[in-house]
């Protein structure tokens, strides 16, 4: 099972409704890590509910402004409280670095995932004394995937997005991940990972000189998964967006037609043609969306291969 951890911006929430909605995350378990009080989130749980597919919310969030925005909140908390306690296959994450959070114990209905990093063994292994987690998310492998409870998932965070576009003008190809490929060998039941988004977090918000597409594609092995990223052509102006992301698709929908054997044809991939074809703009937002999509389809279709 793949647990692609999601910090919950609109884009990356429409992108598991929609997958969710087409029936495309059968092997994918998504973990998302709420950055705003947005409806968005409130009807990706609601689908998942409808559907009865498990899907992780991660239980006070280390990054965004969530928290603050559900304090000031009373009506919204309490829709989300009452779609959470009505979605019995929804798991609470905790990152587990202060002991457990206050009612955990309490709610013996409620499943856990906990994570174990290199610094909260202590803090990991005394929540676990208190709760038995169903999930534990292993960063930094070794003596953690040893001692980890419940079914253990693998973090590897592997790729580490530029500062800028134009960087990727002349790094084109990054190593993503093999863990797809190894997990189950390893004694792991699943594997997880920030996508293509990385695992630092950053408001983002800003006119890029330069755009940049990635795409995530099978090396010629077939035993990894590797990000390529295309680009429009360098220039020092903030200006005609629409144009450098046009030129960058058109690169990226070349290189994905000249190289069938490394892709799965999957519906983000469909979207963008489309786009490129009307020549439309659907914003940079889209962009990250669709490339999301086209990750975790991939790494579904891949998973159903296993099985």
């Amino acid at each position: 099972m793949y647990y692609p951890i999601l910090r919950g911006r609109q884009n990356e929430l429409i992108a598991v409704r929609e997958l969710q909605e087409r029936g495309l995350l059968e092997h994918v378990t998504p973990i998302i890590e709420p950055v705003r009080a947005s409806s968005t989130l409130v009807s990706v749980l609601e689908r998942f509910k409808g559907d009865d597919k498990p899907i992780v919310l991660v239980d006070k969030p280390i990054v965004g402004s969530f928290e603050k925005e559900l304090s000031q909140s009373p009506e919204y908390a309490e829709k989300l409280n009452t779609i959470i306690a009505e979605s019995p296959q929804l798991i609470k994450m905790s990152y587990c670095m202060e002991g457990l959070p206050s009612g955990v114990i309490a709610d013996s209905s409620r499943r856990w995932a906990f994570y174990l990093g290199p610094d909260n063994r202590k803090s990991y292994q005394g929540a676990c004394q208190l709760r038995e987690p169903v999930l534990t998310i292993t960063a930094g492998g070794g003596r953690n995937h040893r001692i980890a409870k419940g079914q253990k998932v693998t973090l590897e965070s592997a790729f580490v997005p530029q500062k800028r576009n134009a960087d990727y003008c002349e790094h084109q190809d990054d190593f993503l991940s093999e863990e797809l490929f190894y997990f189950a060998e390893e004694g792991a039941n699943g594997f997880a990972d920030y996508s293509i988004i990385g695992e630092e977090y950053s408001e983002g918000g800003f006119t890029p000189k330069v755009v940049a597409l990635h795409l995530v594609h099978l090396n010629e092995d077939h035993n990894q998964l590797r990000v390529r990223h295309f680009t429009s052509s360098p220039t020092d102006e903030s200006t005609n967006t629409g144009l450098k992301f046009n030129e960058a698709l058109g690169s990226l929908l070349a290189w994905a037609a000249e190289n069938p054997k490394l892709l799965c044809h999957t519906c983000a991939l469909k979207q963008m043609k489309e786009i490129y074809d009307e020549e439309r703009f659907p914003g940079l937002g889209v962009a990250k969306r669709l490339a999301i999509m086209h990750h975790l389809e991939f790494v579904n279709a891949l998973l159903e291969d296993f099985q």
